[in-house]
């Protein structure tokens, strides 16, 4: 069933005015920005932002308004034309500045400056300021100039290395994922930075790295090295820590029984196997996962016999983790994507009424808008010059609250029920920059506190305390609401029901606390025929369609990623909606319900995707390292094991350069090669030639080579990489340190740098139940010897 989208919502950051400069990076965050209703002011060049000119387009008819990236990016916005560079448009662009909160840009470190338009010259105009530079490599460290785009921060972020086919080259995520992961991450970080201005009425500029961006997303790959565990070798079609794709008679599944219950109910229960219902396999999970490839054959055998939704809705009755590889057509067909009304029409003045994917999560008070279409070429010159030159009035200049070293977040307490990734990445980037993040653990612990998972429990939970509560105890839930009555935010990410059957849901929490905001974040969402299904993030990812495009075209099915993708896209959904929901309350005074359905958020960021289908007809298929228009575009054999180089070259500029790299300037007057569209047609003679280069040569000397020439290039790093690697240390994204309780150590900084407020590790991770006194004592005001009763009576554990 297709909604229309309702009138215009109050948005929760309609108070804000946003001018976006340079594409993607900053388009991405605009994106975001803009769906939650702040007024984001397009200033393009006088030729349009490149993504106009990104195929595909509506109805096949090439055209500056008709790109599907354009349609998707740009909705919600308003747009002016302005050469930025020129005298008089540089005056206009600094009159918008004085009426501004924000300004976003990706134009590489240094060029606005080199034009009067840094941030110093910027806060001459307006002293609140905030500059947020969205670029490849971030604003300092020796790679800072290293070109780059959506493709090179993949590579540099360690997700091209994460998994799929091994016998061929890694692949980059579909859909631009860096631009629109990298621009999210933007999005909140530029909340961090206002909700500091707003305490204080000063502005500041804030770094995001597109690769730290998305490897902060991927930071199991930093964890997993620090543990022990290294990844330097793709996991092609083996059983990868459990997870495994599976061929049916008419499709494929992707399932993941991780747990004993899922053991017991797959292996045991259900497929009576002889050998692995006996000791060893039935008790040991170590033993299970070093004999993961003979598990992963029987399994085979077993679910070959079936249809594919025959055997996961006969899977799912037994609460076994399996999800079907779907194609998007698949997905958007779906019951579940139906009953939630996830598709609507929004209506183009040059395209006309056309289908989509809604916003990517649902606030109760402030829903996602999507009531603006993306703007024509200079569609709003007039009325935005109208506006022009009027300083608005929105920051205090300080004061009692207003202490200059204060973190941004200093005040906000945050109860955390989540576990394992997604909530904890989450609550872990808000803990960074100063939220009381108060961990509520019980009995059944977060799985990630054991075993081979301890060191990603370690990467997602420093900065946080923790107590116990034995919340099916009255006594316990008592002690809660009294924690809600003093708290600003609950997050959590159980299953669809556990918090309203816990008698805890919204409605019961806003009779304690009118203002607490909730954020769930249910895998499928809290309705829908598919809402108990029992999932973990790899399920949504297959389930989504990524999992089946993420792959080249020739791969078997069973070598693709089986990752826990939706994981790291709901984590930053997750600090964006609940900032953007702080906003919005402490304007209007009121608190509300945000759900996040994983598996929706994901599917928001394969929105073209799903376009191409609603618009054209298009059913889109695995395309490995495709790009709309750069060309050469891929990763290429480097000398080693599994060593391989990133080149992006989407300019003439690029592609001259590439031939100085490869010292073979014949290449410009090859008439297989003379075009952009001409090097597409010839990709793989052209593959051919770079690795004759490439290959004997390692991927950081290759590396370096080609960005000396010019060419956008990187290796493609493997999780040691990441350890190692001199930029990232330098700018303290992997850093080292001690804390009480924690031996020295190597950790992953904050996710994003601000100039003023850069966001600190104060502790590592808790103990279970360390700040049980701490907490009951000093928030709610219990004795002693209150607590250890409540202890012996196991309301504490």
């Amino acid at each position: 069933m297709v909604q229309k989208p309702q009138q215009k919502p109050d948005g929760a950051l309609n108070h804000l005015r946003v001018l976006e400069l340079g594409a993607p990076g900053a388009t991405g965050a605009g994106m975001w920005l803009a769906g939650m209703g702040a007024d984001v002011i397009k200033v393009e060049p006088p030729a349009g932002d490149v993504l106009r000119s990104y195929p595909p387009f509506a109805n096949d008819i090439p055209g500056p308004e008709r790109s599907l990236w354009h349609l998707f990016f740009n909705r919600n916005k308003r747009s002016i034309a302005l050469d930025i560079a020129s005298p008089a448009d540089k005056a206009r662009f600094l009159s918008l500045v004085q009426g501004a909160d924000i300004v976003l840009e990706s134009f590489q470190p240094g060029y606005l400056a080199s034009i009067g338009l840094g941030y110093e010259d910027l806060k001459k105009v307006n002293s609140s300021i905030i500059l947020v530079s969205l670029t490849t490599f971030g604003q300092t460290g020796p790679h800072s100039q290293y070109l780059g785009d959506d493709l090179i921060a993949m590579a540099a972020s360690g997700y091209m290395m994460w998994g799929g086919d091994n016998t061929r080259s890694p692949v980059v995520a579909p859909a631009f994922q860096a631009y629109q992961l990298g621009g999210l991450y933007g999005a909140f970080a530029t909340l961090i930075a206002n909700r500091r201005r707003r305490l204080t009425g000063r502005g500041q500029h804030v770094d995001v790295s597109l690769a730290e961006a998305v490897c902060y997303a991927a930071s199991f790959l930093l964890t997993q090295w620090m543990g022990g565990r290294n990844r330097t070798e793709r996991e092609g079609i083996k059983v990868a820590g459990g997870a495994q794709i599976v061929t049916c008679l008419d499709g494929w599944v992707l399932l993941a029984p991780f747990s004993k219950r899922s053991w017991q109910s797959l292996e045991i229960d259900w497929m009576q196997d002889p050998v692995l219902s006996t000791e060893p396999w039935a008790s040991d999970q170590q033993y299970r996962r070093a004999n993961g490839d003979v598990i992963g054959a029987l399994r085979e055998v077993f679910i070959s016999q079936f249809k594919t939704w025959d055997f996961v809705f006969e899977a799912q009755k037994r609460h076994i983790p399996v999800a079907p590889v779907a194609t998007p057509k698949e997905y958007l067909e779906s019951e579940q994507v139906q009953a939630r009304g996830l598709i609507v029409e929004s209506t183009h003045p040059v395209v006309g009424t056309y289908k989509h994917v809604r916003g990517p999560f649902i606030p109760n008070e402030t829903p996602w808008d999507t009531t603006r279409h993306a703007p024509l070429l200079d569609e709003h010159r007039a009325e935005v010059l109208a506006e022009a030159g009027v300083k608005r009035v929105t920051v205090p200049s300080g004061g009692a609250e207003g202490r200059h070293d204060r973190q941004p977040l200093e005040g906000i307490r945050i109860l955390d029920f989540t576990r394992v990734r997604a909530g904890p990445m989450g609550t872990n980037i808000l803990a960074d920059f100063g939220a009381e993040v108060i961990k509520i653990e019980s009995a059944t612990i977060d799985t990630f506190r054991r075993g081979r998972a301890q060191e990603g429990f370690d990467g997602l939970n420093r900065n946080k305390k923790s107590i116990q509560l034995n919340m099916k105890n009255a006594k316990a839930k008592q002690l809660f609401f009294e924690l809600v009555k003093k708290s600003d935010v609950v997050v959590e990410n159980f299953t669809y029901k556990v918090m309203d059957d816990l008698g805890i849901g919204y409605d019961e929490l806003k009779k304690h606390n009118p203002r607490i905001i909730l954020v769930g974040m249910p895998p499928l969402g809290k309705t829908g025929p598919y809402a108990p299904w029992t999932t973990y993030g790899q399920q949504l990812f297959s389930f989504s369609g990524m999992c089946y495009l993420w792959a080249h075209p020739e791969s078997p099915m069973e070598s693709r990623s089986k990752i826990a993708y939706a994981d790291d896209t709901s984590a930053p959904q997750m600090v964006f909606a609940m900032l953007a929901a702080l906003e919005y309350r402490d304007r209007a005074g009121k608190g509300q319900y945000v759900e996040i359905a994983q598996c929706e958020g994901l599917a928001y960021m394969m929105n073209p995707v799903y376009m191409d289908y609603f618009i054209n007809g298009r059913v889109w298929e695995p395309r490995g390292n495709w790009h709309p228009v750069a060309a050469p575009h891929g990763a290429y054999k480097c000398l080693g094991h599994e060593a391989w180089l990133a080149i992006s070259c989407e300019t003439e500029e690029h592609w001259q350069a590439l031939t100085r790299y490869l010292d073979n300037p014949d290449l410009l007057t090859d008439p297989r090669f003379a075009t952009r569209e001409a090097r597409q047609k010839n990709r793989i003679a052209l593959d051919e030639v770079i690795e004759k280069t490439t290959s004997e040569q390692t991927p950081r000397q290759a590396m370096w080579l080609a960005q000396r020439a010019g060419v956008p290039a990187h290796e493609c790093s493997t999780n040691e990489d990441l350890f190692d690697d001199p930029h990232k240390r330098e700018r303290g994204f992997v850093r080292h340190g001690s804390f009480p309780g924690w031996p020295k150590a190597d950790l992953r900084g904050p996710a994003v740098i601000l100039s003023e407020t850069p966001g600190v590790i104060r502790t590592g991770e808790p103990v279970e139940g360390e700040h049980n006194y701490q907490v009951f004592n000093e928030v709610l005001g219990l004795t002693r010897a209150q607590i250890d009763q409540l202890t012996a009576d196991k309301v504490i554990y």
